[in-house]
C-alpha cells in the first residue's frame, strides 16, 4: 500500500479540509506514479496556455481540444466539482494548482516528463543508464574518504578545509554559484528540489542557467531524483553520461548497501541524495557547511554569502509549498532521519566526521579539531 508523501507530516494545520486535500493529492499522485502509458496530448482545464512552456514536457506534446485515450488532463485550479466532471478520467488527471496543497503542484510538474511522457522501457533506460554512470564514477574514484559540502554559513570554511586536505567533494544545491569550488574541479553535485531547482521562478531559472553554463565549461556528475533524468537530458541538454538518478523509495532502506540506487524519500538533499551516494563511494565521510537552524530561525536555515538565494520568488510562484508547511516539523523530521542514517552507517563500520560548527547535535558530537 502506498504511503502518504513525507510532506504530509510537515503540514502546518490538520483539519477536515486539509485531510480532504491530502486524500486528493494521495489519489492523483498514486495514479501518476503507477501510470504505465505514454501520453501524446494534453487537455488543459483552467490553465493559462501562456504558461505551457513551464510544464517541463516534451516539445512534441500538443494541446488537444478533446479528451482522447492518449490525452492527459491538466487542471490549473482546484474545484471540487471537477472531480465529478472528470470522475471517469481520474487516472489521467494531473492537478497543477500552485495554491492547492504543499508541494503537490511542483512535484506533479517535475514528474510529468518521466511518468506521463516516457514509456516504461524509456524509464528503464534512465534507471539503467544511471546505474552504469555510477559504476563508472565509482571505478574512477576509488576513495577511502568523501566530503559532503552543505550551503550553510560555514560553507567557505568547509570548502577550504576539503581543498587543503585534497578531499573529493560532493556539493549540493546553490553550491553551484561558488567560483572557487568549481574552479578547483568539483566533480559531483546533488540537487532535485521541485521548487528551488525545477520550479518556474526566475530564481529557479537562474539555478538552471548556472548548472548548464558550468557543465558546458567542465563536465561533472549530477546526482538527482530519477524523474529529473529526461528533463536534464532533453530540456537542459546535459550529457546523459553524467546523470545519476536515484529511485524513490517509501520503505526503510539500509543506507550504504543499495547499489541499485534506491533512496528513501526524505525531502532533504543531504539525507535523500548526498549521504546515500557518499556511502556507496567511501567508508570515511566528512561533513561541513551543515550549520542547521538557529533557535530563532523562521525559514528553513541560513545560507553562506556565496550560496545565498532569495525565497521571495519561490514563494510567489509556489505559495502552497511554503504556506502549508510547518518549518519546525520539517526540521525535526530532517534531524531524526539524519541521526538515524549516521548511526546506521557507523554500525556498518563507516566513520563520520564533522569539520565545521553546527547546531545539529548528531554533527556536533562528531566534530573534529584539526
Amino acid at each position: 500500500m502506498m504511503m502518504l508523501p513525507i510532506s504530509f507530516t510537515q503540514t502546518k494545520f490538520i483539519n477536515p479540509l486539509v485531510l480532504f486535500k491530502a486524500f486528493i493529492w494521495y489519489l492523483l499522485r498514486g495514479f501518476q506514479l503507477k501510470n504505465n502509458k505514454k501520453y501524446k496530448n494534453i487537455f488543459l482545464h483552467d490553465f493559462d496556455k501562456n504558461n505551457f512552456s513551464d510544464l517541463l514536457i516534451p516539445d512534441n506534446i500538443h494541446v488537444s481540444k478533446n479528451i482522447e485515450n492518449d490525452t492527459l488532463i491538466l487542471i490549473g485550479k482546484f474545484k471540487i466539482f471537477l472531480f465529478v466532471k472528470y470522475f471517469f478520467f481520474l487516472r489521467k488527471v494531473r492537478l497543477i494548482d500552485k495554491n492547492f496543497y504543499l508541494s503537490s503542484e511542483a512535484s506533479t510538474r517535475l514528474r510529468l516528463y518521466y511518468y506521463d511522457f516516457s514509456t516504461v522501457s524509456e524509464r528503464a533506460s534512465y534507471i539503467n543508464k544511471s546505474i552504469e554512470n555510477f559504476k563508472i564514477l565509482k571505478k574512477n574514484t576509488n576513495l577511502e574518504n568523501i566530503a559532503l559540502l552543505g550551503t550553510g554559513p560555514s560553507f567557505d570554511k568547509a570548502r577550504d578545509y576539503y581543498q587543503e586536505k585534497n578531499l573529493e567533494v560532493v556539493s549540493c544545491n546553490s553550491g553551484i554559484y561558488d567560483e572557487q569550488l568549481w574552479n578547483s574541479g568539483c566533480r559531483i553535485i546533488c540537487f532535485g528540489d521541485p521548487v528551488f531547482h525545477f520550479g518556474n521562478s526566475t530564481e529557479a531559472q537562474r539555478f538552471k542557467k548556472e548548472v548548464i553554463n558550468r557543465f558546458n565549461n567542465q563536465k561533472f556528475y549530477i546526482v538527482c531524483p530519477i524523474v529529473a533524468f529526461p528533463i536534464l537530458v532533453n530540456d537542459w541538454k546535459i550529457d546523459q553520461n553524467f546523470i545519476i538518478g536515484l529511485q524513490p523509495s517509501e520503505n526503510n532502506l539500509k543506507i550504504g548497501s543499495n547499489k541499485n540506487l534506491f533512496s528513501q524519500n526524505s525531502s532533504n538533499v543531504l539525507t535523500e541524495f548526498m549521504l546515500p551516494i557518499a556511502s556507496l563511494l567511501a567508508q570515511n565521510i566528512y561533513l561541513g557547511g551543515f550549520d542547521g537552524r538557529e533557535k530563532d530561525e523562521k525559514n528553513f536555515w541560513q545560507y553562506s554569502k556565496n550560496t545565498q538565494q532569495t525565497l521571495d520568488e519561490h514563494k510567489e510562484n509556489h505559495p502552497s509549498f511554503f504556506d502549508d508547511r510547518n518549518i519546525n516539523k520539517y526540521y525535526k523530521s530532517h534531524i531524526l532521519i539524519l541521526s538515524k542514517q549516521i548511526k546506521e552507517l557507523e554500525k556498518e563500520g563507516y566513520k563520520i566526521f564533522n569539520v565545521t560548527a553546527s547546531n545539529i547535535d548528531i554533527l556536533k558530537e562528531r566534530s573534529i579539531n584539526e
